[in-house]
């Protein structure tokens, strides 16, 4: 619930009010899948898991929310090979900065993606960026795998980089692919590769950016919190 139709802030069990006020729903209509059309196999272009074209990639057109601290915007996306690109425009990116800010001035913008299946990475234009960037908007991206949120020093880094879109990905690696040396390191833990990308080059200089990375990690018998370390593997 919201205290306006548009931006506004958002309301919930803990907000008390001594006066009447209208709150409004944002209800999302649900859309009826109209089944194949002519020309289109079952779980075409229209389905979850449908392919486009004979190279087998997956594409499939929907809609997802993208939350903000004060508010929700509608944003568009397509997924192509795990990977979820975002549709971005100005107006867009207006309504999401628009909607950024929390009561204690924190500008964020939060793209939660942990409900989309079969998707490993989220993609952002470089336009996005930059404008996310010079607004001074700390983006977290919010993957099935983990979440990584980047302030606006590194956004601002990765822009002057960029040579495309922005790929974040997260995805958990077979340990079978790694060399014996590398498996001895690792042991019984979780691996993760964890990386941006801009076409086919990595980024890796933040520029003294921060960048924090969430994993699900369940304890194991005898663990703390505190005693979980967390190490990099190089290709060595």
């Amino acid at each position: 619930w919201y205290t306006e139709q548009t931006g506004g802030k958002r309301v919930d069990v803990n907000n008390v009010f001594d006066q009447d006020i209208t709150l409004y729903a944002r209800w999302t209509a649900n859309t009826p899948d109209p089944g194949p059309g002519p020309g289109t196999t079952p779980g075409g272009t229209t389905g979850d898991s449908g392919s486009t074209g004979d190279s087998g990639s997956t594409t499939t057109p929907k809609t997802e929310t993208i939350p903000a601290q004060d508010g929700s915007v509608q944003v568009e996306y397509t997924q192509t090979d795990g990977i979820a690109a975002l549709e971005l425009p100005d107006s867009k990116l207006d309504e999401i900065v628009a909607g950024a800010a929390d009561e204690k001035g924190t500008q964020e913008a939060v793209f939660d993606l942990t409900e989309v299946k079969d998707i490993t990475a989220a993609q952002l234009p470089a336009a996005a960026i930059e404008k996310l960037a010079d607004a001074e908007v700390m983006v977290e991206i919010k993957l099935p795998q983990g979440s990584v949120t980047m302030n606006a020093d590194t956004l601002t880094a990765i822009g002057q980089q960029v040579g495309g879109d922005v790929t974040v990905s997260i995805t958990e690696l077979d340990k079978a692919e790694l060399s014996a040396r590398q498996q001895a390191a690792v042991g019984d833990a979780p691996l993760f590769d964890i990386s941006v990308q801009s076409g086919n080059e990595y980024i890796t200089d933040f520029d003294g950016g921060l960048v924090t990375i969430t994993l699900p990690y369940e304890l194991k018998a005898g663990e703390l919190p505190n005693g979980i370390l967390i190490y990099y593997v190089d290709e060595d």
